[in-house]
């Protein structure tokens, strides 16, 4: 793990235990939306290491596969979290916070 994906990690996890402590009837959906998002990232990046990797546009691949996938997860929290703010504020911060290390560590995958 990369220093990078480490200060993004504990970001994230300082972020979701600061909003299930002041929002504690949503805390679980807001779990989920952190932990399927990761579950998401870590899907990405082992199909780009066992699928894309080594291959011709191997960036191009990368960032189709992170585009759908991202369409569908905002697509899915939008819907699971109807109406409710602060869960929308933390998907977003989710998106934000969990791509920067994901996108680090596939740059330097294909720098190598």
């Amino acid at each position: 793990m990369g220093k990078v994906t480490l200060v993004f990690a504990v970001l994230l996890g300082i972020a979701l235990g600061i909003f299930m402590y002041y929002f504690p009837s949503v805390g679980e959906k807001g779990f989920m939306v952190v932990f399927s998002f990761s579950i998401l990232n870590i899907i990405v990046y082992w199909l780009f290491n066992t699928q894309f990797l080594g291959k011709d546009n191997v960036a191009l691949f990368f960032m189709a596969l992170n585009f759908v996938k991202d369409i569908i997860w905002a697509a899915g929290i939008l819907y699971f979290v109807e109406e409710d703010k602060p869960l929308k504020y933390l998907a977003l911060f989710t998106f934000f916070a969990a791509s920067i290390p994901l996108y680090t560590a596939v740059v330097s995958k294909i720098n190598k």
